[in-house]
């Protein structure tokens, strides 16, 4: 008897342990939702294979933390019911009314609910706000944060809701499930293989769910003891760690048919790991998919979370196509806490990696560094009315191009681009580049098959879905990436298709543009332009800038690479030397003329309103003058011509947020209107690079194209003031004097590029007038006018720049003047603003100084 109630009291020990476990991740202020672990119930999943023999009420009492209902609506009793696994029906009414109760009991207790539904969404909502749940219903944003478990708690919202599938108008506290998870693949029985893809979701999902993790309990069923004991089957553990590594996310639902208190044991060790977790930023936006060097086939969104296990030596080295990361890698030798590890972007030159470029101007050569010229057979070499000089491959033509290794295809990541335009013709395959080899994985072909893009390593391939037709210019892209084996074909800049799990290309042959292997049918019949080859996957961005024709690919050509240029650069330069030291002997004892000299310091009185100090570098004033200062504080305006100073204004005035930049059709047609599209894009790449050196001179200015758009990013130290007086036009302060006085300090010199005449800015000019003139008016009619005369005056001239003819702020100006016993000048005011009057609206201004000055009361 005694050892009986030993044993209990061990139970209720561990039991009580286990709880206050699982209430110590609520005590933890940094844990968010999507790091908790749970189990949930399939307490009405249509599709388990058992029935749940616990009541709801008794699996609350063991800590299960969600459940899955099956939901029907009864109209003749007008009833909410669920569905068991069985058939029957019970009354969902009652499981509402002890989650209320669980839910008042328990002030720190989090719920997950995943719904089917058969029955409409009003109806369920109608029920819901009848049992008062609602208050505690979470709104989750699409990608957005998850809150931490503790300001849920205190929040008071402390049931998460998930449909099981997209429902129309659904409310913002019923959560696709998605939209919001991923699923992997799942084997009870053995160790899992993930491959970098899921079963169902997308990898940028933060929560991850995994179905079909039961424990058979009838011992009938083949060895019931190696499936049960955790000690002897440590898959049970072991596979959720394994997908955990693989994936970056903690496995968030663990979903069982039948509860189990034995999983409680695993859950409880899953909690227990300490975790290494972090952000993967670029431009301060989380990165979409990530690759882990040294990790096989780990792939993770740009939020990850890794289980650090005893003994674990981490080693992170983030990869992500088309960026390089700070730090480029980061090591913990058996760390014994929690560490946070975040990573920042940044986007790599087109030229990083860059293998061939063959821009067919009238030969094959291979314009990179790397002179992998090409050796053309039948090929020709034409102007295009759009691309200007191309290949044309008339049946039976090709060019051979070094072998793979030189190339860096084999056994490598690599990036294959071209432009391409297709004749009508029989051909099975239409091949951009291949090898004549037949054989698994010593093959290599990116073609046109049946219309359609096709790419592998033979019998190692992925088929795209675009059909291509004749006549028209493509530009396609087949990326392999070693890391997570992936094949991707892309299609005009977006991703036609891909597939994970390819080993990679081992051919040693030669490379053809024009043919593969497959013979006199595989010949490509059409027009060719912009072959290029990198030693890298390209990032999405990077190809899509390339469809859009934004980029040019060739390499930045160093003058130290050519021998004859340094010379002739050194001459130049002894010329120069000489004539400067003659000249200095010649003018030598003659004063300097006064007045500013280009590259000369300046000071800048424009105040950064953040933080009251005077800005005299990294500069770029609108409003007056244009002026640009650099980083150290020279004055470099002289440096923008024109066209550069146009095309500066135009991505500048277009970057706010509420403009979110401008695309590259609008952009050539305000600054290139009467140019031919390849015109337009020589000139468009030519004065975007030499722009782009100039801000170089600036800290952190970029020209950025993302999302089809160009784009002005400022960071760190630089400051433009037509960015701080957006933001203020767009956040107003009415009752604040400072966010006046800051508004008018940015403004105060004069409209936007006064002495600049744009037919475009109009719009942008307008919009900017109207806010400021409306503000700084009610400005005035908050200062006091004995007090502060001498400032309102100077507001009052500042909106007659930009409305010459405003009634209101000219009498305030008479009444301010006369007050000031300035008599004449007042006169003179008047006769100034009754002649813009007449100028601008035809007639003549109808009061006379008299009838103002009686007017304002003098």
């Amino acid at each position: 008897m005694t050892c009986f109630r030993l044993c209990r009291l061990l139970l209720v020990f561990a039991l009580v342990l286990r709880g206050q476990h699982i209430y110590a991740q609520i005590e933890d202020k940094t844990l968010t939702y999507d790091q908790t672990i749970q189990i949930v119930c399939n307490l009405s999943d249509i599709n388990s294979q058992r029935n749940e023999l616990r009541s709801f009420e008794h699996l609350l009492k063991q800590n299960v933390g969600g459940f899955r209902f099956h939901l029907l609506w009864d109209p003749d009793n007008s009833r909410l019911l669920y569905k068991l696994p069985n058939g029957r029906l019970e009354d969902f009414e009652v499981v509402m009314d002890r989650v209320n109760n669980h839910l008042d009991d328990h002030p720190n207790k989090i719920l997950t609910f995943f719904l089917d539904l058969d029955l409409p969404v009003d109806t369920l909502r109608k029920v819901f706000r009848e049992k008062d749940l609602i208050r505690y219903f979470h709104k989750q944003p699409l990608n957005m944060d998850w809150p931490t478990v503790n300001e849920m708690v205190r929040a008071g919202k402390r049931i998460v809701l998930f449909s099981m599938e997209s429902i129309f108008n659904q409310p913002d506290w019923l959560h696709h499930v998605r939209d919001y998870t991923v699923e992997p693949y799942f084997s009870l029985f053995e160790a899992p293989n993930f491959l970098g893809e899921f079963l169902k979701g997308d990898p940028k999902s933060d929560l991850l769910m995994i179905n079909d993790f039961n424990i058979p309990s009838n011992r009938i069923e083949k060895n019931p003891v190696y499936i049960i004991d955790q000690n002897t089957n440590h898959y049970l553990l072991n596979h959720c760690l394994s997908i955990w590594r693989n994936t970056g996310k903690a496995p968030n639902f663990i979903f069982l048919d039948q509860y189990n208190a034995r999983m409680q044991t695993i859950v409880n060790s899953l909690r227990s790991f300490n975790t290494i977790k972090g952000r993967l930023t670029y431009n301060m936006e989380v990165l979409d998919y990530i690759g882990w060097d040294g990790r096989e086939n780990c792939q993770t969104s740009g939020k990850y979370n890794f289980p650090i296990v005893p003994g674990d030596r981490i080693f992170l080295k983030p990869s992500a196509p088309g960026f390089r990361f700070t730090p480029e890698t980061a090591f913990y030798d058996e760390p014994t806490t929690s560490i946070v590890q975040n990573f920042v972007a940044s986007p790599q030159e087109i030229t990083h990696g860059l293998i061939a470029f063959f821009p067919f101007d009238k030969e094959a050569s291979d314009e990179s560094l790397n002179k992998n010229h090409g050796k053309p057979a039948r090929v020709s070499f034409t102007n295009d009315r759009t691309r200007g000089s191309i290949a044309r491959f008339e049946g039976n033509g090709y060019i051979v191009l070094p072998k793979a290794e030189k190339l860096s295809l084999r056994n490598h990541d690599f990036t294959i681009s071209a432009w391409v335009k297709l004749r009508k013709n029989e051909n099975i395959d239409n091949s951009i580049l291949g090898t004549t080899v037949k054989s698994y994985q010593e093959g290599i072909h990116f073609t046109i098959r049946e219309s359609k893009p096709y790419f592998g390593f033979y019998a190692n391939d992925v088929q795209g879905n675009v059909k291509l037709e004749e006549g028209i210019w493509y530009h396609i892209v087949a990326r392999y990436n070693k890391l997570n084996g992936e094949q991707a074909i892309y299609v005009n800049g977006k991703l036609d298709n891909k597939s994970l799990g390819h080993p990679p290309y081992q051919g040693k042959e030669d490379i053809i543009i024009g043919n593969a292997s497959f013979g006199w049918k595989a010949f490509f019949n059409g027009d060719m332009d912009d072959v290029a080859i990198w030693d890298r996957p390209l990032g999405a961005q990077e190809i899509f800038n390339l469809a859009m024709d934004v980029v040019e690919v060739y390499p930045r050509r160093s003058y130290f690479t050519n021998r004859r240029l340094l010379i002739a650069a050194g001459a130049v330069f002894l010329l120069v030397m000489i004539a400067v030291v003659l000249l200095i002997r010649k003018i030598g004892g003659k004063s300097e003329p006064q007045g500013m000299r280009s590259g000369e310091v300046v000071s800048s009185d424009l105040k950064y309103s953040g933080g009251g100090f005077q800005k005299n570098d990294n500069l770029i004033k609108l409003f007056g003058a244009f002026k640009v200062l650099n980083r150290d504080g020279f004055d470099i305006t002289h440096e923008f011509t024109p066209k550069i100073k146009s095309l500066f204004l135009v991505i500048l005035l277009h970057s706010t947020k509420s403009r979110n930049g401008i695309t590259t059709e609008e952009l050539t047609e305000i600054v290139w209107p009467e140019q031919d599209y390849k015109s337009a894009k020589n000139s468009r790449g030519v004065t975007i690079r030499k722009l782009r050196l100039i801000l170089e001179q600036l800290e952190t200015v970029e020209i950025l194209f993302q999302r089809d758009r160009w784009t002005v990013i400022l960071s760190g130290e630089a400051y433009c003031d037509y960015f701080e007086c957006i933001q203020l036009l767009e956040n107003p302060q009415f009752n604040s004097l400072d966010y006046y006085y800051q508004l008018f300090r940015i403004v105060k010199d004069g409209q936007i590029v006064k002495n600049e005449s744009y037919e475009w800015m109009d719009d942008i000019k307008g919009y900017v007038d109207y806010r400021v003139i409306d503000l700084l008016l009610k400005y005035i009619g908050l200062l006091n006018h004995q007090e502060n005369a001498d400032l309102i005056l100077n507001i009052i001239d500042r909106i007659h720049i930009s409305d010459p003819v405003n009634e209101k702020a000219f009498e305030l100006k008479v009444k301010i003047l006369l007050a000031q016993d300035n008599y004449n000048f007042a006169k003179y005011c008047h006769e100034t603003f009754s002649r813009n009057f007449e100028e601008f609206y035809g007639q003549s201004y109808q009061k006379s100084f008299d009838e103002i000055v009686n007017l304002v009361g003098h």
